[in-house]
């Protein structure tokens, strides 16, 4: 296996890991697993821990500690999950440099176009999709707990919730590979940004447009109103130099969106302030996001 795999391999794990699609990828076990797995990594490509990764693994552990002793309980879970991550998160660092947000937002194309299909596997026959991917379902009954029994999660996608008929449309959500819809959304969002804003890919391009399709297929309030607010910003950056019959439409949009917002149906028992909070949250995290890994 070629040094190239296995750094895609590495990257494509712990994108499925941040997913959360299985009660197993919150294991203690799995902890340790992740963290071996990034110490081979971190040995086969002979990265070293630099002052600053160390320092913050310190600070956390001395954070998680001192936590502990106010709360008079110590739970390990919580030492070793943050642990995995600022280290995996150097490590993918040190393997891609520059080169890694790229790889993330082909990653995230990869498995929204995967979910696509599944989603549309759902709409021609839901039951006959389920019984396929039961058998290779290790979801762990994760949601159980809420009374939904009809989740089924293979790492690469999820069947969110079996029924067609949901509380706002008569259209199964799309998970993705997440352990639910408006997770999903962020991600797409995250690599829409990504591919338009930092790799200078057209908005209309072929990855673009799958991404947008399975954004449309999440039915995420913060989905939705992220892109919303992201488009408005797309644009509005263009808009000095924009020509005038793409200015008006643009006008035209913004007003027809906000209205749809607060008016339609399927969009007026979801639209919450926490949403919003969300939505404008993942738009002031994408850039600081994508500064400090460039």
């Amino acid at each position: 296996m070629s040094n190239n795999i296995i750094k895609k391999l590495y990257l494509f794990i712990l994108l499925i890991f941040s997913g959360g699609g299985s009660v197993y990828y919150a294991n203690k076990y799995a902890y340790i697993i992740l963290f071996l797995i990034t110490c081979i990594i971190a040995l086969l490509y002979k990265i070293k821990l630099n002052n600053s990764i160390i320092n913050a693994l310190i600070i956390w552990i001395i954070f998680w500690f001192m936590c502990s002793l106010i709360i008079r309980r110590f739970i390990p879970v919580q030492l070793l999950f943050y642990l995995n991550f600022l280290l995996a998160a150097y490590v993918l660092y040190k393997l891609y440099g520059n080169d890694l947000i790229k790889n993330i937002s082909q990653d995230i194309v990869i498995l929204a176009a995967i979910s696509i299909i599944g989603w549309l596997f759902l709409l021609l026959d839901a039951t006959l999709l389920a019984s396929i991917l039961k058998p290779f379902n290790f979801s762990g009954g994760f949601r159980e707990e809420y009374g939904i029994y009809d989740y089924i999660h293979i790492g690469i996608y999820t069947i969110h919730n079996l029924t067609i008929k949901t509380e706002y449309a008569y259209l199964p959500r799309n998970a993705g590979f997440c352990w639910e819809p408006g997770i999903f959304s962020v991600f797409l969002i995250l690599a829409l940004f990504i591919r338009t804003s930092l790799l200078k890919k057209y908005i209309g391009s072929f990855g673009s447009l799958i991404l947008l399709i399975a954004l449309l297929t999440t039915q995420s309030t913060t989905g939705y109103i992220a892109f919303f607010i992201y488009l408005l910003y797309y644009y509005s950056s263009r808009f000095a130099t924009m020509k005038l019959r793409f200015a008006i439409p643009l006008i035209i949009i913004t007003i027809i969106g906000v209205y749809s917002f607060f008016n339609l149906e399927f969009m007026k028992p979801k639209f919450e302030p926490v949403s919003i909070y969300r939505s404008i949250l993942v738009l002031m995290v994408l850039p600081q996001f994508c500064l400090e890994a460039g």
